[in-house]
């Protein structure tokens, strides 16, 4: 097992190691040496990057049943199908990029 290889370490010890912070931390400082400010900044970009990913995936739910009415009022073919998927995935890439881009520059 690989407990019985690093020193015999069992699962309380394990549990005890997690529960007291580092002798080298300072006071209020979270596990690893993050301060309290860091971990809200962090904690800021989860809360934000997981808002992104929702909207991305809600606009895609919503505007899916759309864009196969469309298709179907065009009358497309396998390759007009083919390259509007195609459009839409490339302008969803593009659009990544410049939002990503934005967010990086004003935080």
């Amino acid at each position: 097992n690989w407990w019985n290889i690093q020193g015999g370490a069992n699962h309380a010890t394990l549990l005890e190691r997690m529960a007291t912070p580092p002798s080298n931390s300072k006071p209020g400082a979270a596990r690893g040496g993050a301060a309290p400010a860091d971990l809200r900044k962090f904690q800021r970009g989860v809360l934000f990057g997981s808002l992104g990913v929702f909207t991305l995936v809600a606009g895609f739910a919503a505007t899916m049943p759309f864009n196969q009415a469309r298709r179907d009022q065009l009358g497309c073919g396998p390759k007009c199908i083919g390259s509007l998927t195609s459009a839409s995935s490339l302008l969803r890439l593009i659009g990544a990029v410049v939002i990503g881009r934005l967010s990086d520059t004003i935080g």
